[in-house]
C-alpha cells in the first residue's frame, strides 16, 4: 500500500495545547495512539502529567510540558524545550481555549481580553514560534488550529468566543499564505457542540441541550473522537494539497 494512504505518525514530534481536557485530550490520545511522540501541554499540570502516566502505561509516547499559552516567554521557552528534546516539530495543533457565555450588553472588556487572549494570542503565539523551527529546520509541517462554528455563523450569547474564533478562521488563511512556500500547511477545524466538559453544563440543561442539538440535521451534540479524526487526516500526508481551509465537523449545522 502506497504510504501516503495511512495514518502512521511513528517518529513525528506533535504538540497540543489544552492538551489536559476536552478536545485537546481526546486529540493528543488520538495521535499517541498513531506512535506519534506527543508533548500534551495546558497550564493544569496535575492532569496533563496523569493523562500522560496513563498512556504511558499503555506503551505510548507522551510527556507533560507546561505552558501558558498567553505568555510570550512561556511559549518560547516551551518550544526550545522541545526542541532540546525531539530536535524538531512536526505538528501543532492549537486546542487551548476558554468561553464565557454572555450577552453583548453583559459583556465587559474583560471578559473580551481575556478570550482573545486564551484563544486568539495564545494561537497567534503557538504558531509563530513553531513555524519560525520548522521553516529553520526545512520541516515540511503540519499546523491545526481549533476554530468553532461560531467563527463562521452566528450565535446568542456567543460575542467574545465567536469574535476569537472568526479570528482564528481568518488568521489560519494568512498563515497558509505565508508558510506554503515552505511546505507548510495551515488548516483549522471547526465543531460544533462536542460532549466535553466545556459544553457539558449546556448539556444538563434539558431546554437548552434540545434547542442546540436540533440545530443540525443530526439531532445531536458531536463526541471527541468526531474531531480527532478531522485531525488525524489534516496532520497526514494524505492533506498534503489542503491549506488554508476550515474544515466544519458540525453534525450538517452549517446546511441550513
Amino acid at each position: 500500500m502506497n504510504e501516503h494512504y495511512t495514518f502512521d505518525f511513528e517518529n513525528k514530534t506533535v504538540i497540543v495545547t489544552g492538551g489536559a481536557s476536552g478536545l485537546g485530550k481526546a486529540i493528543a490520545e488520538g495521535f499517541s495512539y498513531k506512535r506519534a511522540n506527543v508533548v500534551l501541554c495546558d497550564i493544569n499540570k496535575e492532569t496533563g502529567i496523569n493523562i500522560c502516566k496513563r498512556l504511558k502505561e499503555k506503551d505510548y509516547s507522551a510527556e507533560f510540558e507546561y505552558v501558558d499559552v498567553t505568555d510570550e516567554q512561556s511559549v518560547k521557552d516551551l518550544v526550545n524545550r522541545i526542541l532540546g528534546k525531539y530536535g524538531k516539530i512536526d505538528i501543532i495543533v492549537n486546542s487551548a481555549g476558554i468561553n464565557i457565555r454572555k450577552p453583548v450588553i453583559e459583556t465587559t472588556l474583560d471578559d473580551l481580553r481575556k478570550v482573545l487572549d486564551v484563544n486568539f494570542i495564545g494561537t497567534f503565539l503557538m504558531i509563530r514560534e513553531v513555524l519560525k523551527t520548522m521553516i529553520n529546520k526545512s520541516v515540511k509541517g503540519k499546523i491545526i488550529n481549533l476554530a468553532s462554528i461560531f467563527g463562521v455563523v452566528a450565535f446568542k450569547g456567543q460575542c467574545s468566543y465567536a469574535a476569537s474564533k472568526g479570528a482564528i478562521v481568518q488568521f489560519t488563511k494568512v498563515a497558509a499564505i505565508e508558510a506554503a512556500e515552505y511546505g507548510i500547511c495551515v488548516n483549522a477545524i471547526a465543531p460544533s457542540y462536542i460532549d466535553t466538559p466545556l459544553v457539558r453544563p449546556l448539556m444538563d440543561n434539558k431546554e437548552v441541550y434540545n434547542e442546540l442539538k436540533n440545530k443540525n440535521p443530526m439531532k445531536k451534540f458531536g463526541e471527541p473522537n468526531d474531531v480527532v479524526g478531522a485531525a488525524l487526516f489534516l496532520a497526514s500526508q494524505m492533506a498534503d494539497f489542503v491549506t488554508g481551509q476550515t474544515i466544519l465537523v458540525d453534525g450538517g449545522w452549517t446546511i441550513w
